[in-house]
C-alpha cells in the first residue's frame, strides 16, 4: 500500500512540473507572438506606404483601433480664460485678469 501512495505522490508531482513548464513556456511563446505580431504590423504599414502616390496624404496609422479624426485640429492654442474655471468656496477667491 506505500508502494501504491508513492507512486501517486511522484506521479502526482511530475504532472504538477509539467503543468508549471508547459505553463511558463506558454506565456514566453504568447510575449514572443505579441513582439512578431507588433513588427508584422510595422512592415505592412512600410509596404502600404510605399504602394501610395508620392503625392498622397501619408497614411499615420494602420494598426487596429486608431481611428483618425476627420475634424480639422483647433487653431487656437491660447489657454481658457480663468474666469470659466469653477471656484472652490474654501480657497480665497481669484479677481479676474485684466483684457
Amino acid at each position: 500500500m506505500d508502494d501504491l501512495k508513492a507512486f501517486h505522490q511522484q506521479s502526482r508531482q511530475k504532472a504538477e512540473d509539467h503543468i508549471k513548464a508547459l505553463t511558463k513556456e506558454a506565456e514566453t511563446l504568447r510575449a514572443r507572438l505579441q513582439k512578431v505580431e507588433a513588427a508584422l504590423e510595422g512592415w505592412k504599414a512600410l509596404s502600404i506606404a510605399l504602394e501610395q502616390d508620392p503625392d498622397q496624404k501619408p497614411v499615420l496609422s494602420v494598426r487596429r483601433g486608431f481611428r483618425r479624426s476627420e475634424e480639422e485640429p483647433p487653431t487656437d492654442l491660447s489657454p481658457a480664460p480663468l474666469e470659466s474655471i469653477p471656484q472652490d468656496p474654501a480657497l480665497p477667491s481669484i479677481p479676474p485678469q485684466a483684457r
